[in-house]
């Protein structure tokens, strides 16, 4: 039993016991999950968050851009820093980063790179310039 599924135990074991988690309890534990590679458990917990209508905090957006960034959805972590704005919520460094950490990762940016490459290639064709060992 790892220490995620003791998070996830004494998470449960909380509610069972009528305590309700605010938006901090939910994100340790999504952190948790994400920090495992557990996405669609940390998805899932996300959406019982936003079904128990608890308000979603900065921290909760950056740690789900973070899971978005593991599973190489550079468009999904884009549209929750859109909500993220909608709500009038200010992004911090932690939302930046796992932005930045979601475009590198992204099949968009290698794309993208990839023609950058491409074009840098054709100009040094154009300068007749060979590439180097």
């Amino acid at each position: 039993c790892s220490r995620v599924d003791d998070a996830l135990k004494a998470f449960s074991s909380m509610k069972t016991a009528g305590f309700e988690p605010n938006a901090h309890d939910y994100n340790v534990v999504i952190s948790a999950l994400v920090r495992d590679n557990r996405l669609e458990e940390s998805w899932n917990l996300y959406r019982e968050l936003v079904g128990n209508g608890i308000e979603k905090t900065v921290n909760i957006y950056a740690t789900m851009m973070r899971s978005c960034a593991k599973s190489r959805e550079f468009e999904r972590a884009m549209g929750l820093f859109e909500e993220l704005q909608a709500f009038a919520l200010t992004p911090d460094q932690f939302v930046f980063n796992a932005l930045f950490r979601a475009a590198s990762t992204s099949t968009l940016w290698m794309r993208a790179y990839g023609n950058m490459i491409d074009d840098l290639r054709d100009r040094m064709k154009g300068f007749n310039v060979l590439p180097g060992p």
